[in-house]
């Protein structure tokens, strides 16, 4: 049976217009995860244990959900040398899952705000137990900017706001441990991020 070559005009006119605009469609896809390292300074209210100026760094990982907002990430510890009214270093570990607003998500230069809860771990150099270190729950929000370099690669600066809760009494560690309030970390950081 002789082939029907009337279709070979089509063949030809789909692949030549529909090739390109595939390739253009996957070419501008968003890159839906992203990885990021910060560092910067804390300051502490209403927590005696934890001095203003300590060093901070933090692990991020982002993944982008629809439009400007994506899924955030953190792991971060505040490094204290023992210049607290504590008298030793106390360090405090948190892990954070926040949800993040891109206000200009097409610009290179990119505004955002984030918020959501997180969970706190303060860990004194000094126990007379394992009970005085302290497990607490929280919440933070972040405002800053980013900048994109390249398609992968993007510089952040941010501010950020933590709210905890710091067990005063166990520092020093005496006394009774049942004087519980809420503290305040105010901390600005910049990083470095590469998206996949």
């Amino acid at each position: 049976m002789k082939p029907h070559t009337g279709f070979y005009p089509v063949l030809f006119f789909l692949s030549v217009f529909l090739c390109p605009v595939g390739g253009a469609a996957q070419e501008s896809r968003p890159v839906p995860l992203g990885l990021g390292a910060l560092g910067g300074l804390n300051g502490s209210s209403g927590n005696p244990a934890v001095e203003d100026g300590a060093f901070y760094v933090e692990g991020q990982m982002e993944i982008d959900l629809t439009g400007p907002f994506s899924l955030l990430g953190t792991a971060g510890c505040v490094y204290t040398s023992g210049e607290g009214h504590a008298g030793f270093p106390v360090n405090l570990y948190s892990l954070c899952a926040a949800v993040k607003a891109t206000l200009s998500p097409s610009a290179h230069f990119r505004p955002f705000v984030a918020a959501g809860p997180a969970l706190f771990y303060y860990d004194p150099e000094k126990k007379v137990d394992q009970e005085d270190a302290l497990m607490t729950f929280g919440g933070v929000e972040y405002a800053g900017t980013e900048y994109l370099l390249t398609r992968h690669w993007k510089i952040a600066a941010l501010a950020g706001i933590a709210l905890t809760g710091s067990d005063v009494a166990r520092f020093p560690l005496s006394g009774p441990r049942s004087a519980f309030r809420a503290s305040v970390h105010l901390g600005t950081s910049v990083g470095l991020f590469f998206r996949f």
